[in-house]
């Protein structure tokens, strides 16, 4: 997050971006938008730990915004569980139909038709590294995304790509990434779709 203000952006950017795309996706569609827990939104949750407001000045309205209700209910004793992700969208994307998105907590469960897909895929069995092999071992059908890259393994396990930009900063070389979508059908089968 620090570099993307380095780089004439900010996270409140950042943030309005994903916002955007759950904007369209509300436009496009009735069903109920879920936000899987992962470690794209956590980098928010270890910024507001980790961050020195002092050093980056540009984030600092943001910083204090998402902050305070955090101090506020450590003064009363409580433990704040809301997803840091889900504020900071109230914050900078007010507009945003709330009603019609859930966001999970880390290792809360959501299932389709037998299907779990509520595992982004970046921690695995135990806590150890996470990637579609980690999943493979286990009992049961899963969606993850984690790696970027559409990959389908027979009926238990699939990948969905990246629905943004494959220009991220930190991504160099060649690549396996895809603009991919998985499909979870009535009788609990996997559909993987490859748009580019």
């Amino acid at each position: 997050l620090f570099l993307a203000s380095q780089q004439g952006r900010t996270v409140a950017d950042d943030v309005a971006d994903a916002g955007a795309v759950i904007s369209l996706l509300l436009d496009q569609t009735d069903a109920q938008i879920v936000i899987v827990n992962s470690n794209h939104d956590r980098a928010l949750d270890r910024w507001l730990e980790e961050a020195d407001p002092r050093q980056d000045p540009v984030n600092l309205p943001l910083w204090c915004d998402l902050q305070k209700p955090r101090y506020e209910m450590a003064l009363d004793g409580a433990k704040d569980a809301t997803i840091p992700l889900e504020r900071a969208l109230r914050l900078v994307c007010k507009h945003l139909n709330f009603s019609r998105i859930k966001f999970l907590q880390r290792d809360e469960s959501f299932m389709v038709h037998g299907v779990e897909l509520a595992n982004h895929g970046d921690v695995g069995i135990n806590g150890s590294r996470g990637g579609y092999t980690a999943f493979e071992r286990l009992g049961g059908s899963y969606v993850i995304g984690h790696s970027h890259s559409g990959y389908k393994n027979g009926k238990r396990v699939a990948v969905s790509g990246v629905t943004g930009s494959f220009e991220m900063g930190y991504n160099v070389g060649a690549s396996s990434w895809s603009h991919s979508h998985i499909v979870v059908c009535n009788d609990g089968s996997m559909q993987i779709i490859i748009t580019k």
